[in-house]
């Protein structure tokens, strides 16, 4: 029988152990071993970590963008000899993540019970800090945990996906309107037994007598192989070739619905998707044998078709023909390109945007682009800070590219020390991509750099053509967009003018308790300890034992 123990001081000030009803709400972010409890009052979010460890536990936001690790926000805690202490840091690399310069979280709990670590938490949701991230409604999240009180590398265990702590939950017009669906799935497929594995699941025959738009895509995460998807990417296919990404998934990832005036077209047509692929990340620490997985996509569709086909502009260098090398070093390397204005300017129409994903490879470091009109930067397109190849996510939209603006797709590299890297397919290899998801349906999917070989020099692929103006072949312009791009501002040290108590915090204070493996200091909380050790005895002599 669960108990809950009060100690009532004779001043009338009562402490609690944990108690999961106080929060109003709950999610399981791991079966029978990571929960999460939150509810929010005013400008404060109180959080509940409940983890079956005896060791050290973390929580974090992540990068916004990617959801990864590096880029995110995160506070750690360890119960040492019945006293509770947690730190307030950030991660900007895949390493231990740097004590706060601000120590915005507040301990109010912390207990071992069973098996279990429990630490109650509370923070501002938006603290100023640049050190962290701000509760938005929907924010990205990484969880992890150790097996001892010494905070250092989690191991396998580590997680992601998202939370919707505060406002509206995603709405559908699609579902329960008897809109039909097809399930594409990688049926009875055997995990490898090795850490990382690649699978593409084809459907290049689809069986549809007539076009169709597709007008939701969603998940179908298998209960037990599901929890080896790292992530999934699902391209449409024209003639067994297939270049053009229609979704990416990852942990967290609401499903994709689309404008209810538009949809993807498929179908047996000439300006149709003739068929799927889905590439599947699977993720396998333990390298465990024998592991079956039945994961997939649900595609929603319809036979009467919508007011616009929808599709995918492609920027960047779309076609991957960049002949210039990322050089052999210990540096950062920036490509730019342009989708100018002259190429735009033959669209014809406004384009609806709804969605736009970036895509680099192993070396990416950040990736961003910006939108021009009328000779003012109109400010990001979209934005990655720490870009992370195992993190790749779609992100939603909802602004308008207009016929003479001009989007500059930069993408910054880290050089390797071994050997350079070049542009090509092979994840090994790099990539500066960016897909734009809108309606109406352009006559051409390119607003691109392309290096022509047949002139030996760089030009624009605008829509299925080169851009030609009077009859010459055009470069594709320098960028012009002003320095500050690629400075990362998550991290950073704040400025004079930031008060760390205006945030709720007090600054950085050291501890002469030191981990065996780092040399940062672990902050002790500026919280009360609830352990008994700390009640002193007179006030326990008047305390009332509930059961």
């Amino acid at each position: 029988m669960n108990r809950v123990i009060w100690f009532v001081a004779f001043f009338g000030v009562a402490v609690a152990v944990f108690d999961p009803n106080s929060y109003t709400n709950n999610q399981t972010l791991l079966p029978n071993k990571y929960n999460l409890y939150w509810r929010i009052q005013g400008d404060t979010i109180f959080l509940a970590l409940q983890v079956q460890t005896l060791g050290w536990v973390g929580f974090g936001l992540a990068e916004q963008t990617s959801g990864s690790m590096p880029g995110a926000d995160i506070v750690t805690g360890q119960v040492i000899n019945g006293v509770a202490q947690i730190q307030d840091r950030h991660a900007v690399v895949k390493d231990t993540p740097i004590l706060d310069d601000c120590q915005n979280w507040v301990l109010i709990n912390g207990e071992e019970n069973s098996g279990w670590t429990v630490f109650e938490l509370s923070r501002k949701l938006v603290t100023g800090d640049l050190q962290d991230r701000p509760f938005t409604g929907k924010n990205r999240i990484v969880f992890a945990f150790g097996t001892t009180d010494v905070f250092g590398y989690h191991g396998n265990n580590r997680y992601f996906t998202a939370i919707t702590f505060f406002g509206p939950a995603a709405t559908s017009i699609v579902l329960g309107t008897g809109i039909p669906y097809r399930e594409f799935l990688n049926v009875n497929y055997t995990i490898p037994n090795v850490v990382t594995t690649y699978q593409e699941v084809p459907f290049y025959n689809l069986g549809l007598a007539q076009d169709v738009h597709i007008v939701r895509l969603e998940a179908i995460i298998d209960p037990i192989g599901g929890q080896y998807v790292h992530h999934f990417l699902l391209y449409g296919c024209h003639n067994y070739s297939c270049n053009e990404v229609m979704w990416a998934w990852a942990p967290g990832v609401d499903p994709m619905e689309l404008p209810p005036v538009a949809g993807f077209r498929v179908g047996p047509s000439m300006n149709a998707w003739d068929g799927l692929l889905i590439q599947i990340h699977y993720n396998n620490p333990g390298t465990l044998s024998g592991i079956i997985d039945n994961s997939g996509i649900r595609v929603y569709y319809t036979t009467t078709l919508r007011q616009f086909d929808a599709d995918i502009l492609e920027l960047g260098d779309a076609g991957v023909t960049q002949p210039a090398v990322i050089p052999q070093g210990t540096g950062d390397v920036l490509f730019e390109y342009s989708c100018p204005s002259e190429c735009s300017s033959t669209f014809g129409q406004t384009l609806n945007v709804f969605g736009d994903l970036l895509h680099m490879h192993q070396v990416g470091d950040m990736m961003w682009s910006t939108i021009w009109r009328n000779g003012v930067n109109l400010g990001y397109f979209n934005r990655i800070e720490f870009w992370d190849f195992n993190f790749q996510q779609t992100t939603p939209l909802s602004l308008t590219i207009q016929p003479g603006d001009r989007i500059n797709t930069h993408c910054k590299y880290t050089q390797s020390p071994n050997a350079p890297v070049h542009f090509a397919l092979a994840s090994s290899d790099e990539m500066c991509l960016e897909y734009v998801y809108y309606y109406p349906k352009l006559r051409g999917p390119y607003c691109t750099f392309v290096y022509s070989k047949d002139v030996g020099r760089n030009a624009t692929l605008c829509l299925n053509d080169f851009l030609q103006v009077n009859g010459t072949l055009q470069y594709n312009p320098s960028v012009t967009d002003p320095t500050g791009g690629e400075i990362k501002v998550f991290g950073s040290i704040n400025p004079s003018t930031f008060v760390c108590a205006a945030s709720g915090g007090t600054p950085l204070v050291t501890n002469p308790l030191v981990s065996s493996s780092s040399s940062r200091p672990i902050v002790q909380a500026s919280a009360v300890q609830l352990t008994l050790s700390s009640i002193p005895l007179f006030i326990l002599a008047f305390c009332a034992v509930l059961y």
